[in-house]
């Protein structure tokens, strides 16, 4: 629009002065039509070089535009990675909504990743934090505080919540630095731990990632919301539990090599996730809820590890149930119908999963 209206303007200006030249036109003895020639060549250049010159000056006001942009991304993620290398969580949460979107999603997956690796070095001394002194007591009061909740883990938008329904001060302040920093907590064996908040990780930077860490993401909420494990015991239903099993070998089929080779401490954690659920696959127990009390694998077992192997859609899921069907068909008198008899699967079950977990490194 400037860019015209500069134009505009020259041009009437020099429709405006043309009229001027016709008593000098007289005096020179030009005629009204060779005048009315030279008038147009001299509007024509003039008109010419202004809109060049104009053109010129846009260029290197889009060119300044343009650096001066990219300097100011540049200076953006300095400020925000520096937030993160600093540790100052709640202002890096509560800016970056403004500058996500200037960024593409290398930047964005960057800036997760420096995000990620500083939650996941200081998860150990966070740890170390609830585990000082005699912290029982606000074990006690974070339980009464959750007791209208269906679950004990803390985690997501609404976690504070949990620090306003507290009574001591001093436990209060601990809590919310925690939950503040970027943590969720856990319950497990008696006590609350902190571990990362995926959830509000996924919040954050959801449809911005590529995608192998939003399927990261995406599985790990999932295990924050519905854990597989409970202490040492299968905390799921047999449905939750084949889902599972699914998502973590579709991520492993999808992106295992890639993320393998970027991001290790990831790829660790989904293969982590994977063989534990193969595990309990293979070696039912009364533990797991997978034995019934005569110590013989229950139908609703057997339909399960049926159904995996009828659907065929994953194979070292597959493979994992073919080969604990196989052993209860073969030695079912051998190794279930009592509690003597059950320990002599466990190295059976044992070999199962050292060899699918080779398989897993090698396939994925």
């Amino acid at each position: 629009m400037k860019r015209k209206w500069i134009i505009g303007v020259t041009v009437f200006t020099l429709l405006m002065t043309g009229c001027q030249p016709k008593a000098n036109n007289e005096e020179h003895n030009i005629e009204p039509a060779e005048a009315q020639g030279v008038i147009s060549e001299i509007d024509q250049e003039s008109v010419g070089k202004t809109i060049e010159n104009t053109n010129n000056a846009d260029n290197m006001e889009n060119t300044e535009n343009v650096e001066a942009s990219t300097i100011d991304l540049a200076r953006e993620k300095e400020a925000l990675v520096a937030l993160l290398q600093e540790g100052r969580m709640a202002e890096y949460k509560m800016v970056l909504p403004n500058y996500i979107n200037d960024f593409d999603q290398s930047e964005i997956d960057s800036l997760f990743l420096t995000h990620y690796t500083y939650l996941e070095e200081h998860l150990a001394a966070e740890i170390d934090l609830y585990y000082k002194d005699d912290m029982s007591g606000m074990y006690v009061e974070i339980t009464n505080a959750l007791s209208d909740q269906a679950h004990y883990n803390v985690y997501g938008n609404d976690k504070l919540q949990l620090v306003d329904k507290m009574q001591t001060e001093s436990y209060k302040a601990l809590v919310q630095k925690t939950l503040e920093s970027g943590y969720a907590l856990s319950f497990g064996e008696g006590s609350y731990y902190p571990q990362l908040d995926y959830l509000e990780l996924l919040s954050m930077y959801e449809d911005k990632l590529s995608d192998p860490y939003t399927q990261f993401l995406v599985i790990m909420s999932d295990e924050l919301k519905q854990p597989l494990m409970m202490g040492e015991y299968l905390a799921v239903d047999l449905d939750t539990l084949k889902t599972k099993m699914y998502a973590y070998e579709t991520y492993l089929q999808n992106f295992g090599k890639q993320i393998k080779s970027a991001q290790p401490a990831m790829f660790e954690t989904i293969r982590s996730q994977f063989s534990v659920s193969i595990w309990h696959v293979v070696n039912p127990s009364l533990f797991n809820g997978l034995l019934g009390m005569d110590y013989y694998p229950t139908q609703e077992l057997v339909d399960f590890y049926q159904s995996i192997v009828k659907e065929d859609q994953y194979p070292i899921t597959t493979e994992a149930v073919s080969r604990i069907l196989k052993v209860i068909e073969e030695k079912r008198e051998d190794v279930f119908g009592s509690e003597e008899k059950i320990e002599l699967l466990f190295p059976l079950s044992q070999a199962i999963v050292d060899d699918l977990n080779q398989k897993i490194e090698m396939m994925y």
